[in-house]
């Protein structure tokens, strides 16, 4: 029969139940004997019938064909991995037991290896585990015995653990008690005390590790013995587990001054990685009672115990210890201070930033190299002096690294709201760095007067002029939050001196914000901020309406009413403000034109460009000629449009009508030179 016949064939006896399913099992059970073909088949089928064809399965583990080992491995890992998916707890069970009985009789060693991996996840809560536990005290199983029930972890397999702890041999009991020390598991700490006290040092190290974690206040005293009984090869275990036991004991909580106790009594016992050990525990939960013991137990330690040190106590919370910090520090040998520095600066409470600044001022070498990096990572504006001076010395090291710390402290700065400080340190950078741009947006972005001052005494006789129009913003707005009116004014007046399009006449207006007005800033800049608006008219027909006439335009009477769809409109008075809101004064309408009028006074006859924006369409009048007519669907953005004019001397007349499609509506328009001056929008009164 074909493979593809006989696939069918084994679907469709499937699909009949168990009556009939039996032969078919029987033929997939010799199947995994079989050519290539069938194995796979039989690999991909058997574990539909379950746990209940496990039986069945595992004889073939034994086989000394490899090739048929693995295929029955396969369907078995298969089965019992179906079996611990949820609501499935009777298979479970079922499955553990006869992986059990396979396990008590004579399986192979490779039988005997797979029957205790699958047991180390399918064994569930409830199930005996005597045959694994009776391997324990075997020489060449005991340790896989022990995986395994360590792996299983429940009740059963820790009963199995306990009750081979009081017949083990000294290697077994250390196995067992590393075993419950990975378990950290209630119900095994009353077989794990008593092993404290155990003849062997090597497993009275394994107690200790074993019941340490519980963190239990009893056990201070027997754990406090075993690390006075070790022996060499074990007193780095028994100190190791101490330590943990009183970290359990520190993080429980109800016996802090007892852990802190013990600790600080430890530090005269630990070197190596077991003093950082204890300084790190005492950094974790201390206060600043530990610091003077810490200090006082690294000094005859090595560099990396003092940077520990160092590193424990500066996580110390609180400003009692910044207080302790700031007493202890002087009297500190060198070798000390240099890790000391470093976290005093990253603490970076005042007292302590003036201990490093001084260390900044008057060490020499590394150590100066040192507390420059702890100041610029201080955060703190008591640091900006003393890297400001560093990064102006002749020494070319001294110098980079101390600028590099401006640049990481004006960051830091930013970061945390210190916008005068760091626009500071900006300036400085800007000075010494040779105008690097990075450091002018800094200013631009924190501005206050010191910086701006600090910008023209530059060496170089830098001037307003040269600096970017952002900055030059940033600086009369801060001028003028200062009272610094008349410094404001030049500087805004130095910016009005040149050609302004687009994107830069509204930096300048959002920059300065309110005191645009203060300044007379709009006028300069040509707005026509003042006008009288008349809406709102449907479209008449297709288009936009912008050729609609409404008002008899291009002439205009202020004086008129007009007839619209809710009753009756008149001409309104609006402004002074940049642009009309139509939005604002009709609402958010469709398919309607509404219109604005305004007069506009020049003492000459001249040539100008009218610069508008416009959500949605605009057209344009001025002294009732079309200059300007823009059927378009868009949002206002500033001098979008221009359009070359001529003024008349004396009253201009200029009539706007805005079409709106959807959404938004609204307009500006202001005048310019050709070049892009702004020309001084007088309106009548």
């Amino acid at each position: 029969m074909r493979r593809t016949n006989l696939t069918v064939v084994i679907v469709g006896i499937l699909l009949c139940g168990a009556a009939s399913a039996q032969p078919m099992r029987n033929t997939l059970l010799q199947r995994l004997q079989g050519a290539p073909e069938q194995q796979a088949e039989a690999v991909q089928l058997l574990p539909r019938y379950g746990v209940s064809v496990l039986s069945d399965v595992l004889p073939f583990l034994d086989r000394e064909d490899g090739v048929v080992r693995y295929a029955a491995d396969d369907v078995a890992w298969a089965i019992v991995n179906q079996a611990q998916a949820p609501g499935r707890q009777g298979e479970a069970e079922e499955a553990a037991q006869i992986l059990l009985e396979s396990l008590a009789g004579e399986p192979s060693d490779w039988t005997r290896r797979r029957l205790l991996a699958y047991l180390a996840v399918g064994a569930p809560e409830g199930v005996d585990l005597a045959p694994v536990g009776r391997m324990l005290g075997t020489d060449e199983w005991g340790e896989k015995a022990r995986t395994t029930l360590e792996r299983i972890n429940t009740t059963e397999a820790r009963k199995e653990l306990v009750g081979a702890l009081d017949p083990a041999n000294p290697e077994l009991a250390t196995n067992l008690l590393d075993a419950l020390a990975q378990l950290q598991a209630p119900d095994t700490l009353a077989a794990a005390v008593p092993m404290l006290g155990h003849g062997h040092a090597p497993v009275r190290a394994a107690a200790a590790r074993a019941v340490g974690w519980s963190g239990d206040p009893s056990l201070l005293g027997p754990l406090r013995e075993v690390v006075d009984r070790a022996t060499p090869d074990t007193e780095f275990e028994a100190k190791d587990a101490l330590l943990r036991y009183v970290d359990a004991l520190a993080e429980r909580g109800g016996n802090w001054q007892l852990a802190m106790h013990t600790l600080v009594g430890l530090l005269v016992e630990m070197e190596g990685v077991l003093l950082d050990s204890t300084v790190a525990m005492l950094g974790r939960y201390g206060d600043e009672s530990v610091i003077e013991p810490i200090l006082t137990a690294v000094q005859a330690g090595t560099l990396r115990n003092r940077q520990a040190a160092a590193m424990a106590i500066g996580s110390i919370k609180g400003p009692g210890a910044d207080v302790e910090i700031a007493r202890l520090y002087p009297g500190l040998p060198e070798d000390m201070r240099l890790p000391m520095i470093a976290m005093m600066g990253q603490r970076g409470a005042p007292s302590l930033v003036s201990l490093v600044a001084s260390e900044a001022e008057t060490s020499d070498g590394f150590t100066r190299h040192v507390a420059l990096r702890a100041l610029a990572r201080s955060g703190s504006a008591d640091a900006l002096p003393v890297l400001v001076t560093a990064a102006e010395s002749d020494a070319p090291a001294i110098a980079e690294t101390a600028t590099a710390g401006l640049w990481q402290l004006a960051g830091a700065l930013q970061a945390t709201g210190g916008t005068e400080p760091a626009g500071v340190a900006y300036a400085h950078l800007y000075r010494l760095t040779d105008g690097d741009e990075r450091a002018l947006a800094g200013v631009t972005a924190c501005p206050s007067t010191q910086a701006f001052d600090i910008l023209l005494a530059a060496d170089g006789g830098l001037q307003l002029a040269e600096l970017p129009q952002g900055a030059r913003v940033a600086m009369a707005s801060a001028l003028l939050n200062a009272g610094r009116r008349e410094a404001a004014v030049e500087t805004v007046e130095g910016i009005l001196a040149q050609p302004l399009v687009g994107q830069p006449v509204s930096d300048l207006l959002g920059g300065l914000g309110a005191a645009a007005w203060e300044l007379d800033v709009p006028r300069r800049l040509g707005f026509v901020t003042r006008w009288h608006v008349v809406g709102t008219f449907p479209f008449g027909g297709p288009g936009s309406g912008l050729d609609d006439v409404n008002v008899g335009e291009p002439n205009v009477d202020l004086g008129a009413q007009y007839a619209v769809a809710d009753g009756t409109a008149a001409w309104q008075e609006v402004g002074p403000a940049l642009s009309v809101d139509l939005s604002g004064q009709y609402g958010m309408l469709s398919n309607v034109v509404a219109y604005a009028y305004a007069e506009v006074l020049s003492d000459a006859a001249r040539d100008v460009v009218l610069r508008m924006s416009s959500d949605d369409g605009i057209k344009v009048w001025l002294n009732g000629e079309v200059v300007h007519n823009n059927d378009v669907d868009r949002g206002a953005a500033m001098d979008q449009d221009s359009a070359p004019a001529r003024l008349a001397a004396g009253v201009n007349r200029i009539l706007v009508k805005c079409s709106q499609g959807a959404g938004g509506w609204g307009f500006g328009l202001r005048i310019t030179t050709p070049e892009g001056m702004g020309v001084l929008a007088t309106q009548p009164e």
